[in-house]
Protein backbone atom coordinates (compact mmCIF):
# COMPACT_ATOMS: atom_id res chain seq x y z
CA UNK A 1 0.00 0.00 0.00
CA UNK A 2 1.03 3.59 -0.65
CA UNK A 3 -0.06 6.65 1.30
CA UNK A 4 0.86 10.30 0.82
CA UNK A 5 1.66 12.74 3.59
CA UNK A 6 0.85 15.91 1.68
CA UNK A 7 2.77 19.06 2.52
CA UNK A 8 3.08 22.44 0.87
CA UNK A 9 0.65 23.83 -1.65
CA UNK A 10 -0.77 22.78 -5.01
CA UNK A 11 2.46 22.55 -7.02
CA UNK A 12 4.08 20.40 -4.36
CA UNK A 13 0.96 18.27 -3.98
CA UNK A 14 0.88 17.46 -7.69
CA UNK A 15 4.50 16.28 -7.54
CA UNK A 16 3.71 14.17 -4.48
CA UNK A 17 0.75 12.49 -6.14
CA UNK A 18 2.33 11.69 -9.51
CA UNK A 19 5.42 10.30 -7.79
CA UNK A 20 3.28 8.08 -5.57
CA UNK A 21 1.08 6.99 -8.49
CA UNK A 22 3.95 5.99 -10.78
CA UNK A 23 5.57 4.12 -7.89
CA UNK A 24 2.36 2.34 -6.88
CA UNK A 25 1.45 1.40 -10.43
CA UNK A 26 4.87 -0.10 -11.12
CA UNK A 27 4.77 -2.37 -8.08
CA UNK A 28 1.05 -3.17 -8.04
CA UNK A 29 0.16 -1.24 -4.89
CA UNK A 30 -3.01 0.66 -4.07
CA UNK A 31 -2.99 4.30 -2.93
CA UNK A 32 -5.01 5.13 0.17
CA UNK A 33 -4.68 8.92 -0.31
CA UNK A 34 -6.78 10.89 -2.77
CA UNK A 35 -5.79 13.70 -5.12
CA UNK A 36 -5.89 17.13 -3.49
CA UNK A 37 -7.56 18.78 -6.51
CA UNK A 38 -8.38 16.56 -9.47
CA UNK A 39 -9.09 19.12 -12.16
CA UNK A 40 -7.12 17.05 -14.68
CA UNK A 41 -8.73 13.66 -13.95
CA UNK A 42 -5.56 12.11 -12.59
CA UNK A 43 -5.99 8.32 -12.37
CA UNK A 44 -6.61 6.66 -9.02
CA UNK A 45 -5.44 3.41 -7.49
CA UNK A 46 -7.93 3.25 -4.65
CA UNK A 47 -7.24 1.06 -1.67
CA UNK A 48 -7.68 0.82 2.08
CA UNK A 49 -5.09 1.59 4.71
CA UNK A 50 -3.41 -1.52 6.03
CA UNK A 51 -1.10 -2.23 8.92
CA UNK A 52 2.35 -3.69 8.76
CA UNK A 53 5.84 -2.42 8.21
CA UNK A 54 5.99 1.30 7.35
CA UNK A 55 8.71 2.48 4.96
CA UNK A 56 9.05 6.22 4.49
CA UNK A 57 9.74 7.26 0.89
CA UNK A 58 11.51 10.62 0.81
CA UNK A 59 13.64 12.62 -1.60
CA UNK A 60 16.73 10.61 -0.68
CA UNK A 61 15.48 7.09 -1.37
CA UNK A 62 12.65 7.63 -3.88
CA UNK A 63 14.59 7.01 -7.09
CA UNK A 64 16.46 4.06 -5.58
CA UNK A 65 13.18 2.40 -4.63
CA UNK A 66 11.46 3.32 -7.89
CA UNK A 67 14.26 1.79 -9.95
CA UNK A 68 14.16 -1.47 -7.97
CA UNK A 69 13.05 -4.64 -9.72
CA UNK A 70 10.79 -5.75 -6.87
CA UNK A 71 9.80 -4.45 -3.44
CA UNK A 72 8.55 -6.13 -0.31
CA UNK A 73 4.89 -5.84 0.62
CA UNK A 74 4.71 -2.95 3.07
CA UNK A 75 3.10 0.41 3.72
CA UNK A 76 5.13 2.91 1.65
CA UNK A 77 4.49 6.34 3.11
CA UNK A 78 5.40 9.22 0.78
CA UNK A 79 6.82 12.05 2.87
CA UNK A 80 8.95 14.02 0.37
CA UNK A 81 8.57 16.46 -2.53
CA UNK A 82 10.12 14.48 -5.47
CA UNK A 83 11.22 17.55 -7.45
CA UNK A 84 14.03 15.45 -8.77
CA UNK A 85 16.04 15.95 -11.97
CA UNK A 86 16.31 12.23 -12.74
CA UNK A 87 12.63 11.61 -12.08
CA UNK A 88 11.56 14.44 -14.40
CA UNK A 89 13.95 13.60 -17.22
CA UNK A 90 13.25 9.85 -17.20
CA UNK A 91 9.55 9.82 -16.37
CA UNK A 92 8.44 13.15 -17.85
CA UNK A 93 6.32 11.67 -20.68
CA UNK A 94 4.65 9.25 -18.27
CA UNK A 95 3.96 12.05 -15.79
CA UNK A 96 2.35 14.20 -18.47
CA UNK A 97 0.27 11.30 -19.77
CA UNK A 98 -1.50 11.11 -16.40
CA UNK A 99 -3.13 14.50 -17.00
CA UNK A 100 -6.28 14.80 -19.09
CA UNK A 101 -5.51 18.10 -20.82
CA UNK A 102 -8.04 20.10 -22.80
CA UNK A 103 -6.49 23.08 -24.57
CA UNK A 104 -8.19 26.36 -25.41
CA UNK A 105 -6.85 28.31 -28.36
CA UNK A 106 -5.27 31.67 -27.55
CA UNK A 107 -3.34 33.98 -29.90
CA UNK A 108 0.17 32.57 -30.38
CA UNK A 109 1.77 35.97 -29.85
CA UNK A 110 0.27 36.45 -26.37
CA UNK A 111 2.19 35.71 -23.18
CA UNK A 112 1.33 34.42 -19.72
CA UNK A 113 3.49 35.66 -16.85
CA UNK A 114 3.65 34.21 -13.32
CA UNK A 115 5.13 36.39 -10.59
CA UNK A 116 5.27 34.87 -7.11
CA UNK A 117 5.57 37.53 -4.42
CA UNK A 118 3.21 37.01 -1.45
CA UNK A 119 5.02 34.80 1.07
CA UNK A 120 8.47 35.77 -0.26
CA UNK A 121 7.96 39.52 -0.61
CA UNK A 122 11.17 41.34 0.30
CA UNK A 123 13.22 38.14 0.31
CA UNK A 124 15.84 36.77 -2.06
CA UNK A 125 13.36 34.17 -3.34
CA UNK A 126 11.33 36.96 -5.00
CA UNK A 127 12.65 37.48 -8.50
CA UNK A 128 13.69 40.99 -9.55
CA UNK A 129 11.49 42.76 -12.06
CA UNK A 130 14.45 42.94 -14.45
CA UNK A 131 14.20 39.19 -15.07
CA UNK A 132 10.62 39.58 -16.29
CA UNK A 133 11.40 42.63 -18.39
CA UNK A 134 14.28 40.82 -20.06
CA UNK A 135 12.20 37.73 -20.85
CA UNK A 136 9.27 39.74 -22.19
CA UNK A 137 11.51 41.79 -24.44
CA UNK A 138 13.15 38.64 -25.78
CA UNK A 139 9.75 37.16 -26.60
CA UNK A 140 8.68 40.44 -28.17
CA UNK A 141 5.01 40.27 -27.21
CA UNK A 142 2.81 43.22 -26.43
CA UNK A 143 -0.26 41.59 -24.87
CA UNK A 144 -1.21 38.78 -22.56
CA UNK A 145 -1.84 38.06 -18.89
CA UNK A 146 0.03 38.21 -15.61
CA UNK A 147 -0.84 36.34 -12.43
CA UNK A 148 0.48 36.94 -8.94
CA UNK A 149 -0.43 36.20 -5.36
CA UNK A 150 0.13 39.94 -4.82
CA UNK A 151 -1.54 41.55 -7.86
CA UNK A 152 -1.34 45.05 -6.40
CA UNK A 153 2.44 44.93 -5.93
CA UNK A 154 4.21 47.78 -7.76
CA UNK A 155 6.27 45.31 -9.82
CA UNK A 156 3.15 43.56 -11.09
CA UNK A 157 1.44 46.83 -11.92
CA UNK A 158 4.55 48.09 -13.72
CA UNK A 159 4.82 44.95 -15.85
CA UNK A 160 1.11 45.05 -16.66
CA UNK A 161 1.36 48.65 -17.82
CA UNK A 162 4.67 48.26 -19.64
CA UNK A 163 3.71 45.14 -21.61
CA UNK A 164 -0.06 45.52 -21.91
CA UNK A 165 -0.85 42.59 -19.61
CA UNK A 166 -4.19 41.87 -17.99
CA UNK A 167 -4.24 40.68 -14.38
CA UNK A 168 -5.39 37.06 -14.11
CA UNK A 169 -6.77 36.24 -10.68
CA UNK A 170 -8.29 32.77 -10.35
CA UNK A 171 -7.64 29.76 -8.12
CA UNK A 172 -4.24 28.06 -8.38
CA UNK A 173 -5.60 25.04 -10.26
CA UNK A 174 -7.51 27.24 -12.72
CA UNK A 175 -4.39 29.35 -13.20
CA UNK A 176 -2.31 26.32 -14.19
CA UNK A 177 -5.07 25.17 -16.52
CA UNK A 178 -5.28 28.60 -18.18
CA UNK A 179 -1.53 29.19 -18.42
CA UNK A 180 -0.88 25.89 -20.20
CA UNK A 181 -2.72 27.20 -23.27
CA UNK A 182 -0.14 29.89 -24.07
CA UNK A 183 2.71 29.64 -26.54
CA UNK A 184 4.84 32.06 -24.48
CA UNK A 185 5.40 31.64 -20.75
CA UNK A 186 7.53 33.57 -18.28
CA UNK A 187 7.73 31.56 -15.08
CA UNK A 188 8.50 32.36 -11.51
CA UNK A 189 10.51 29.95 -9.38
CA UNK A 190 8.85 27.08 -7.54
CA UNK A 191 6.67 24.12 -8.42
CA UNK A 192 3.46 26.09 -9.12
CA UNK A 193 5.04 27.85 -12.09
CA UNK A 194 6.84 24.67 -13.16
CA UNK A 195 3.54 22.89 -13.76
CA UNK A 196 2.36 25.72 -16.03
CA UNK A 197 5.33 25.13 -18.28
CA UNK A 198 5.35 21.35 -18.05
CA UNK A 199 1.69 20.90 -18.96
CA UNK A 200 1.88 23.35 -21.84
CA UNK A 201 2.99 22.95 -25.43
CA UNK A 202 4.63 26.39 -25.41
CA UNK A 203 7.49 27.15 -27.77
CA UNK A 204 8.95 29.84 -25.51
CA UNK A 205 9.25 29.03 -21.81
CA UNK A 206 11.52 31.31 -19.81
CA UNK A 207 12.65 30.55 -16.28
CA UNK A 208 15.26 31.93 -13.92
CA UNK A 209 18.41 29.90 -13.29
CA UNK A 210 20.65 30.74 -10.35
CA UNK A 211 22.40 28.84 -7.57
CA UNK A 212 19.53 26.78 -6.17
CA UNK A 213 18.72 27.38 -2.53
CA UNK A 214 15.02 26.97 -1.89
CA UNK A 215 13.20 24.69 -4.33
CA UNK A 216 13.79 21.29 -5.91
CA UNK A 217 15.97 20.56 -8.93
CA UNK A 218 13.09 20.63 -11.40
CA UNK A 219 13.90 23.30 -13.98
CA UNK A 220 15.84 20.81 -16.09
CA UNK A 221 14.00 20.47 -19.40
CA UNK A 222 16.50 21.37 -22.13
CA UNK A 223 14.00 23.12 -24.39
CA UNK A 224 13.18 25.72 -21.72
CA UNK A 225 15.11 29.00 -21.87
CA UNK A 226 17.07 30.18 -18.83
CA UNK A 227 17.83 33.70 -17.74
CA UNK A 228 20.19 34.18 -14.83
CA UNK A 229 19.22 36.89 -12.38
CA UNK A 230 19.83 37.18 -8.66
CA UNK A 231 20.16 39.79 -5.98
CA UNK A 232 23.62 41.10 -5.22
CA UNK A 233 25.01 39.28 -2.14
CA UNK A 234 25.50 42.61 -0.39
CA UNK A 235 21.71 43.07 -0.49
CA UNK A 236 20.87 39.76 1.18
CA UNK A 237 20.70 39.76 4.95
CA UNK A 238 19.84 37.08 7.53
CA UNK A 239 17.04 34.70 6.54
CA UNK A 240 17.39 35.90 2.91
CA UNK A 241 15.85 39.30 3.72
CA UNK A 242 16.63 41.97 1.12
CA UNK A 243 18.36 45.15 2.26
CA UNK A 244 18.64 46.86 -1.14
CA UNK A 245 17.62 46.44 -4.77
CA UNK A 246 20.95 45.84 -6.49
CA UNK A 247 20.83 42.89 -8.89
CA UNK A 248 23.34 40.74 -10.72
CA UNK A 249 22.96 38.88 -13.99
CA UNK A 250 25.02 35.75 -14.53
CA UNK A 251 26.43 35.11 -17.98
Amino acid sequence: MVSIQYSGRLGNNLFQYVAAYIFAKKFGFNISSGVVENKFDLPLLNGESIGGNIIDVDDNNFMLLLESETLEQAHYRFVGYYQNRDFILKYGPEIKSLFNLAFTEVPKDQVFVAYRIGDINGERQMLPIEYYQDALRKIGVNSGFITSDTPNHPNVIQLANEFNLLIYNESPIETIDFAKNFNNLVLSEGSFSWWMGFLSSAENIYYNERPRFWHGDMFVLPEWKPLKYDWDPTCVGPNHKLKCNKIIKYE
